[in-house]
C-alpha cells in the first residue's frame, strides 16, 4: 500500500500516477525520498526559470 504522506512531500496524488509509477515511489527508501523532496522544493523556489514538464507516456520532468 501506498504510503500517500511520503508523495505527498513530492507534490504528487498518487491518483494520478501509473501502478509502475507508484511502486516505484513504494520501494523507495524514506532517504530517497527526503533528497528527491529537497530538490523538488529548490527547483520550486526558482518556477520562473524551470518549470515542470509532462512527458508522453505519464513522467514528469521538474
Amino acid at each position: 500500500m501506498t504510503d500517500r504522506s511520503r508523495l505527498s512531500l513530492l507534490g504528487l496524488d498518487p491518483d494520478g500516477l501509473s501502478p509502475d509509477q507508484v511502486a516505484a515511489f513504494d520501494a523507495l527508501t524514506d532517504e530517497e525520498v527526503e533528497v528527491l523532496a529537497r530538490i523538488k522544493r529548490k527547483i520550486d523556489d526558482v518556477a520562473g526559470d524551470v518549470e515542470g514538464h509532462g512527458m508522453e507516456g505519464g513522467g514528469v520532468v521538474w
